[in-house]
């Protein structure tokens, strides 16, 4: 079919009489054109029923027909579009086609699914059969699928702490980035924040240190807040850590009676601390932690050597102390 080309190139003329065609003689026809808005936009592309789907794309079609031509077959191309970890990431078995009277996709629109899939492809297909006037956009299952410019978000261990890094594609009016812990996968608490590029088109990296770690297994996810306050959490990533066995010495030695032992620790674990005189015998003291450190007072001590004992579930150090007079 064609319509339009004339002679003169310069695409439809005023009269119908000037715009030659093919059409046959019943002039039946669908045709469609979208609203010309950016096909994914976070702030704007929450119009659609949560308990239908999650996420959709920005852009509506409309449908125009005349006469009456059936079902079609609509065939999308996301193979670049912004999905969890980047472009054409979106899982293609979620994607469905979105349809609407009104264009209100937030309630009474109808869902049509996939007529065939072929994993990988980058295409979606739907067999529909368009009324006129109808509009449609693409949704999916999947959380933020279709928005979401998150490209990598890893963790490492790095001197006895949890390096996270991660990047980005693209962002629009983000104010910051939240970073959360857990030890279970479900409760989470928050242990810092990264500012965002507000607005940004190339590639942003970002990184954050927990310096005081889990020991064994643990969680990480990241929370995008926007300028308005709306929030959308990463996938998890899971972490082991197990901290060096090296502690280090103790902190002045010798000391001055009455001074306080200052003791390194790593990491978030138990810990027990046993004082002992040159025969072996236990003495009374007092501790606590604070900041990375385990403070020993030596009040109760009187000038000489001891041997300062420190245990965890993972490992035990001892280390030689010489209490002086004050």
């Amino acid at each position: 079919m064609k319509i339009g080309l004339d002679g003169n190139s310069n695409g439809l003329e005023s009269t119908n009489a000037d715009n030659p065609s093919t059409f046959s003689t019943n002039n039946t026809f669908l045709i469609w054109g979208h609203d010309g808005e950016a096909l994914t936009d976070r702030d704007e592309n929450i119009d659609f029923d949560p308990l239908q789907v999650k996420s959709r794309l920005n852009r509506e079609w409309k449908v125009q027909e005349t006469g009456i031509i059936g079902s079609v077959v609509v065939q999308f191309d996301i193979s670049t579009i912004e999905g969890l970890a980047g472009p054409g990431t979106s899982d293609e078995s979620q994607v469905v086609l979105l349809i609407d009277n009104d264009s209100d996709f937030s309630s009474g629109a109808s869902l049509v699914l996939q007529s065939f899939v072929t994993p990988g492809d980058g295409l979606v297909n739907f067999n529909v059969d368009f009324s006129s006037g109808q509009y449609f956009t693409l949704a999916s299952s999947e959380e933020n699928a279709l928005a979401v410019s998150l490209i990598s978000f890893e963790a490492r261990h790095q001197n006895n702490a949890i390096h996270l890094t991660w990047s980005t594609g693209s962002e629009e009016a983000n104010s910051l980035f939240r970073i959360e812990r857990s030890a279970d996968g479900e409760q989470f608490e928050t242990i810092g924040y990264v500012e965002g590029a507000h607005n940004s088109s190339g590639l942003q990296e970002y990184e954050f240190s927990d310096n005081n770690p889990i020991i064994g297994t643990s969680y990480y996810r990241l929370i995008d807040i926007d300028l308005t306050g709306k929030e959308n959490a990463s996938e998890m990533i899971r972490v082991i850590f197990h901290p060096s066995t090296e502690i280090s010495p103790p902190y002045p030695n010798p000391i001055r009676q009455g001074d306080y032992i200052k003791v390194p620790i790593h990491g978030r674990t138990s810990h027990t601390l046993t004082v002992f005189n040159a025969s072996g015998v236990p003495q009374p003291i007092s501790w606590f932690e604070r900041g990375g450190l385990l403070y020993v007072s030596t009040a109760a001590l009187r000038a000489g050597q001891y041997m300062l004992r420190v245990k965890t579930p993972q490992y035990a150090r001892t280390h030689k102390v010489f209490v002086l007079n004050n």
